[in-house]
């Protein structure tokens, strides 16, 4: 098994995975010690979950929720928002580390003190995504929105079928009850 499945916090505790310190600063010069750096570490993955971590948390306990409300069917670390495998940070040299032998970069942090979740690229795309079609349909709403205040407010045409504009060809000969010939004599007959 690997060294994550080794180690089981207890009680309000949660195991963190820290992300490693690289041995060669940015300019490229040995971290002399790498150890302390490692301790000021501030994030790290979620590995395990003590079994009362979140319990008294305000807002956390599943049974206060109705039968029907999606919390009532979670653990109290998911309502507290994370989860197991999720990169969360912590306050600086919080915790200890795991003091078995050949496991590295394993800490253990009371649940008080994760302060964050981290976002991963995936979740952040998905919702760059979402906002912006919401954007979207923001946008569609309000010129919608114009469209009918300027509809209120500027007189529109007054709607007419054509035969208002176009009057039918009718012969207004027959009408006077004059003939086409007394047209062509000028009426004179």
């Amino acid at each position: 098994m690997s060294e994550k499945a080794v180690i089981e916090p207890l009680g309000f505790y949660v195991l963190i995975e820290m992300d490693a310190v690289d041995e060669l600063s940015k300019g490229g010069v040995y971290v002399g010690d790498v150890k302390r750096e490692q301790s000021a570490c501030e994030t790290g993955y979620v590995r395990a979950i003590g079994n009362t971590a979140f319990r008294g948390f305000a807002g956390c306990n599943p049974s206060d929720y109705h039968p029907g409300h999606i919390f009532s069917r979670m653990e109290p670390h998911q309502i507290w928002g994370f989860d197991i495998g999720d990169k969360v940070e912590f306050r600086k040299h919080e915790g200890k580390d795991s003091g078995i032998k050949g496991v590295k970069n394993m800490r253990y942090i009371p649940d008080t003190q994760i302060i964050g979740r981290i976002p991963s690229e995936a979740e952040l795309a998905a919702s760059a995504a979402r906002a912006n079609a919401l954007r979207v349909e923001n946008e569609r709403m309000e010129r919608v929105k114009e469209q009918e205040r300027l509809e209120k407010i500027l007189p529109q045409p007054e709607r007419t079928d054509n035969k208002d504009f176009i009057k039918p060809a009718s012969d207004t000969r027959k009408q006077s009850g004059m003939h086409s010939n007394d047209y062509d004599n000028g009426g004179n007959n």
